[in-house]
């Protein structure tokens, strides 16, 4: 999802979603068989309150993280791409003059040209503060993924006794 654009169509993103969908149900039963494998069958329900207190507590760390991080990567592309939007730039005033004709030609005002191209730098922007985020998170499950390799395996009868 780190390679999409903003011409990404409808069947990619169910395509991707649908991958994800199919991850995470592989993902949480030997999360929850790892976190009670060796806790003793009488501590199981303090074991589940503290379990499910890291996992809201994790979730919500991450989620604000990501929401830091997606707004600080949005402000950072734009003020780099709209760098670039000088009157000094030949594609800017080509760009801004085919705007402002196809806006007169509509019966719109030419001083709409600006808001739109500023509606395109602020959705360009964003869209890769969503590629940085992802690729970040890519980052992180993959490191996550060569630690559950050093995780200790549970022998069979403690997975049996729960």
């Amino acid at each position: 999802m780190s390679h999409f654009s903003l011409d990404v169509d409808f069947r990619r993103l169910v395509v991707a979603r649908c991958f994800q969908a199919v991850g995470i149900a592989f993902l949480f039963v030997p999360i929850n068989t790892l976190s009670y494998a060796f806790i003793p069958r009488n501590k199981t329900n303090n074991a589940s309150g503290l379990i499910n207190l890291a996992r809201n507590i994790g979730a919500s760390i991450g989620i604000a993280f990501m929401t830091t991080l997606l707004a600080r990567r949005a402000q950072y592309h734009q003020t780099v791409i709209a760098s670039h939007l000088t009157p000094y730039e030949p594609q800017f005033r080509a760009s801004l003059a085919a705007t402002a004709r196809a806006l007169q030609h509509h019966g719109s005002g030419a001083a709409r040209a600006y808001a739109l191209l500023y509606r395109r730098v602020v959705d360009q922007a964003t869209m890769l503060a969503f590629a940085d985020c992802f690729f970040i998170m890519s980052v992180f499950f993959a490191g996550t993924i060569t630690v559950t390799f050093l995780l200790r395996k549970p022998k069979k009868t403690e997975i049996a006794m729960h």
